[in-house]
């Protein structure tokens, strides 16, 4: 049974009837129609929460349903997730530096897009170097071992000769 509470216009605050408490409006959800939800924040989340827990099965055809619908939707807010979980840098920061390296890798210059980029990145300290293109990172990581340069080097002087 849902119980709807009037919203207090002069003083912008509205009562949760799960908590109990007067909020501001601030403090409720809104939804895409404007109306404000019966329920505050917090409380709807633990709603939420708490449905999904009693019902997998129909929260993950859901989910699976939204995606076929928004495929777009669903690879742009995987690669934002991906962007900030794996280096920590915002997807419009990866803009950014999309568009200072004029859409080209930062080492041999192929074009780039958001499809094929890579975040190169420093695996010590984290910090992100540039955007480059998948064949350019691969070939970064042995360089990037300590002594490999040198030994690589001397390889390819014994094997010069044909020795």
């Amino acid at each position: 049974m849902r119980r709807y509470c009037k919203v207090d216009h002069e003083n912008g605050t509205k009562r949760c009837p799960e908590c109990e408490e007067v909020k501001p409006l601030g403090e409720f959800p809104v939804r895409k129609n404007g109306q404000v939800y019966a329920y505050c924040k917090k409380c709807n989340a633990k709603r939420t929460r708490e449905w999904s827990a009693r019902n997998p099965e129909r929260k993950a055809q859901s989910g699976r349903e939204w995606v076929l619908k928004n495929p777009e939707r669903h690879t742009e807010m995987r690669r934002k997730a991906h962007y900030k979980r794996r280096y920590g840098i915002s997807y419009d920061e990866v803009r950014s530096l999309l568009e200072k390296q004029s859409f080209r890798c930062e080492i041999c210059e192929v074009g780039l897009s958001e499809d094929n980029l890579v975040v190169d990145h420093c695996h010590d300290s984290g910090s992100v170097r540039g955007l480059l293109c998948n064949k350019c990172n691969i070939s970064l990581a042995p360089i990037e071992r300590p002594g490999f340069l040198d030994a690589a080097l001397a390889y390819l002087e014994r094997h010069r000769s044909g020795s």
